[in-house]
């Protein structure tokens, strides 16, 4: 077992970065070909495959694109990242996806269409969890960072690391 199955989160988190590469290098790097030979490698960390056997896969593909880079074309490098994807697919993504769909907070509206709603009692996160409740800035702050001026140098940070490198400016949630 590897390291990102250790922590269920943990492979969600991977999952969704991957899924938010994809959209950047869709939107922003469709012609670099770089990001897609990224996205081809990253997916075989994902599968649920022995850790030996994905080692040798990325080193196998990093091998191919090194050795190979003025004969790779791009549709060479998109037929590699669908073998890749069905790799994934075929060796854990399936049951990751039925799992996603398997989720109360997913199904719970047909679930709740077969209950009767009258009996039951939803409780929103605000009033079972203290802490979501509404605090100001410099408490949030506090809280993360321990100080307020921490926060505005970690704010300040993270702009100068998206504007040297734009990829991880898919890292922020809106």
């Amino acid at each position: 077992m590897t390291a990102i199955y250790w922590h269920g989160g943990t492979l969600n988190i991977a999952i969704g970065l991957f899924i938010m590469a994809v959209f950047y290098t869709i939107v922003f790097q469709r012609k670099n070909l770089f990001y897609y030979k990224f996205l081809t490698t990253f997916i075989i960390v994902l599968t649920s495959l022995p850790i030996w056997m994905k080692f040798l896969l990325v080193v196998s593909l990093i091998y191919i694109f090194h050795k190979y880079k003025e004969k790779l074309t791009g549709k060479a490098i998109i037929v590699l990242a669908i073998v890749s994807v069905l790799v994934y697919l075929i060796f854990g993504g399936f049951s990751w996806l039925m799992g996603v769909l398997q989720n109360a907070y997913v199904t719970r509206l047909l679930v709740a269409s077969e209950l009767d709603l009258n009996s039951l009692k939803f409780y929103g996160v605000v009033n079972t969890i203290r802490e979501t409740g509404q605090i100001s800035f410099e408490t949030f702050a506090v809280r993360i960072r321990r100080h307020l001026v921490a926060i505005w140098v970690s704010v300040v940070g993270y702009l100068l690391l998206v504007i040297r490198y734009p990829l991880f400016l898919s890292l922020i949630h809106i």
